[in-house]
């Protein structure tokens, strides 16, 4: 099993705010865990590699697919991959 943290800061979100993370531009990620503790918003998402061989990049949406967030990644997917993204929220 592989992990990679990612992180980044935001002014304002709530982990409601994110519905679904899009996978090189094609795959659908709606199941999901996502938890808010503090100043810091945590998403963590599994692959396989019947999914995908190759992460190039994902991004976090919004109910109406607005982009949240997106991140140019290299992630080879060998079994099961656990990616997670940790946002920090300054400035609430």
């Amino acid at each position: 099993m592989q992990n990679y943290i990612l992180e980044k800061t935001a002014k304002r979100l709530q982990e409601e705010d994110i519905i679904k993370i899009l996978v090189n531009d094609t795959l659908e990620i709606t199941e999901f865990n996502k938890k808010r503790e503090a100043n810091k918003v945590t998403i963590e998402f599994e692959l396989n590699n019947n999914q995908v061989a190759l992460v190039t990049n994902y991004k976090l949406l919004d109910n109406v697919d607005n982009v949240i967030d997106e991140r140019d990644i290299y992630v080879p997917v060998d079994g099961i991959t656990i990616i997670r993204q940790e946002i920090e929220v300054v400035g609430e």
